[in-house]
């Protein structure tokens, strides 16, 4: 049905093309066309053209992964899925061409798997995206792994945390949708059950795929972002970890939403924010998937930012001065850290000579000349 539904909108939407003949006709109205005056002598072919462009389409990005489009290429396509895969397609210099990047050592006649999903997304809403969009059901090493619910493992992408674990970073599995309100759970590390309340974990967590969503569908500004997030975020973080769901996403989100700063206040909550989703992101991503190394990247630009919250004169003579001075130092050498293992990584991620990589070099040389500067000083 959804397929003929494309078709049928393929019809209209050619029907734009063509001007309207006579006075009589409204310019506004778009009239289904005749298929064959574009090559296809059938109902049939219109929908295996559908099918085509639908299984062998990418999702078009920037260099910083945010969707501006669909590509199409029946070559990079003949990679099948995987919710743990060995390579990622990349626009290393924006909508120019695509690249196969390994992210993984691949040995000989070993397959060549990417994924055609978010990888953050806990078991079911794979599933789910996968059954809707490509028709399939994923049978991966994870997504086994995922499905069983007796086993000991707990999935970092959904989980809530043991605030009283004696391990400090213990984590449960979420509790099932319609549970009961207060369930118990098994830490991963100390092996100790927890109580959890599961209509309140589930209510918020529910709130926070709520606001993913409407920031999928563009339903979403700035500003209603951060006031939503102000207070979601924090009720979150009472009950999972950085690193679950949907909190990893909505960490970077509030950081986008705060990029570029307008005020010392935002610099500080997308700096703070974005520094949770670096440390968290490696317990569901490949360090070289290019997630990560973007959530990397934006880290290291902010920590660029930092120096800018202090006055530009500094009073060298002054005691004030000078411990201005030094904390200047401070943040530009953790800049400059950051910086140079983001352009290293971004190398591995999209190759040398990408848009990101040549950006924070920039950056990077930039942070590197006020150092000299505050040197001389």
């Amino acid at each position: 049905m959804r397929l003929a539904q494309q078709a049928q909108h393929l019809q209209h939407y050619l029907s734009a093309s063509i001007p309207t003949k006579g006075s009589d006709e409204d310019e506004d109205q778009l009239l289904p066309v005749n298929m064959e005056d574009f090559g296809f002598e059938n109902v049939q072919e219109v929908m295996n053209f559908c099918s085509s462009f639908h299984v062998n389409s990418f999702t078009l990005s920037s260099p910083s992964l945010t969707p501006i489009g669909v590509s199409n290429s029946p070559l990079m396509a003949l990679s099948n899925h995987s919710c743990d895969p060995n390579a990622i397609v990349v626009f290393p210099n924006g909508a120019k061409y695509m690249e196969l990047i390994a992210i993984k050592d691949i040995q000989i006649d070993q397959e060549i798997l990417t994924s055609y999903i978010d990888l953050s997304c806990p078991y079911d809403i794979r599933q789910r995206d996968l059954k809707e969009r490509y028709g399939f059901q994923c049978a991966c090493t994870l997504c086994e792994k995922s499905k069983d619910q007796a086993a000991d493992w707990v999935d970092p992408r959904w989980c809530v945390r043991h605030e009283g674990c004696k391990c400090g970073d213990g984590k449960g599995k979420m509790p099932v949708t319609g549970s009961k309100r207060v369930v118990s759970v098994k830490c991963d590390k100390c092996k100790e059950d927890f109580k959890v309340n599961a209509e309140e974990v589930l209510s918020v967590v529910q709130k926070g795929v709520d606001v993913l969503d409407s920031d999928e569908h563009r339903q979403l500004d700035y500003k209603t972002a951060q006031r939503t997030l102000s207070t979601l975020i924090p009720n979150l973080q009472k009950h999972l970890p950085n690193h679950s769901y949907p909190l990893l996403s909505l960490l970077r989100l509030s950081s986008v939403s705060h990029t570029p700063p307008q005020s010392p206040k935002d610099l500080q909550i997308a700096l703070k924010h974005i520094k949770q989703a670096y440390e968290a992101c490696y317990e569901v991503y490949n360090q070289n998937h290019a997630t990560p190394t973007l959530i990397l990247c934006e880290y290291a630009k902010l920590l660029s930012l930092k120096d800018s919250e202090q006055p530009k004169a500094i009073d060298l003579n002054g005691k004030k001065g000078t411990e201005m001075k030094n904390t200047i130092i401070r943040n530009l050498l953790k800049a400059i850290e950051m910086l140079t293992k983001a352009v290293k990584q971004s190398e591995i991620t999209f190759g040398k000579g990408s848009v990101v990589g040549k950006e924070l070099e920039g950056i990077l040389e930039g942070c590197k000349e006020e150092m000299e500067r505050l040197k001389r000083s």
